[in-house]
């Protein structure tokens, strides 16, 4: 009998129960933010576009950051997409070295010389100096500014598109990857 009235009681309490509703925002930086909807609360239907348009006015009132990759890595909690690693053939097999590991001979030449020829590519293209800004967090072309590269090299073929799309959004001439936390390899 205890046990019959101890799981009728169960089934009340889980279908008879409210779900609350909670948004919990927690950047490590400072404490969470917890947001409750009021019970009361019905969803709103937005009109086609109307989400857009409120969040690219939200946005002009954000103040972004001077580095931003350093503050989306942090953010992220990712690391810096480079590093040394060894091969080892008979297996196949990529290993990443320790931070404080170098391989013997390693050479920062091939970095100075891409960046020189990275500023070259921006004269040629009719902006002089770092026109992607890739060289404000090091003076050589680190692995995400080897991919905001790659990326700008890339766009060439849709650059009529993406002015169109990013003209009130971006700096269409920057393209910036942004850490995924789907993508843990770190390239050199």
């Amino acid at each position: 009998m205890k046990l019959c009235c101890t799981a009728v009681l169960l089934v009340l309490l889980v279908g008879c129960g409210t779900a609350s509703r909670v948004v919990r925002l927690d950047t490590g930086q400072t404490d969470p933010l917890v947001f409750t909807p009021r019970s009361g609360a019905r969803p709103v239907a937005l009109g086609s576009g109307e989400f857009e348009e409120a969040v690219s006015e939200l946005a002009r009132d954000v103040r972004p950051s001077t580095r931003p990759q350093e503050a989306a890595r942090r953010l992220f909690e990712m690391e810096v997409r480079s590093g040394s690693y060894t091969y080892e053939t008979p297996g196949r097999r990529i290993t990443p070295l320790e931070p404080d590991e170098h391989l013997e001979g390693q050479s920062t030449t091939p970095e100075v010389e891409l960046a020189r020829d990275y500023l070259r590519w921006c004269e040629r293209t009719g902006r002089p100096g770092d026109c992607l800004r890739l060289l404000t967090e090091s003076p050589t072309v680190n692995g995400d500014g080897r991919f905001a590269l790659a990326l700008a090299l890339a766009k060439g073929a849709v650059l009529e598109e993406m002015l169109e799309a990013f003209k009130d959004m971006a700096d269409p001439q920057v393209p910036r990857p942004s850490p995924s936390p789907w993508r843990r390899a770190r390239w050199q």
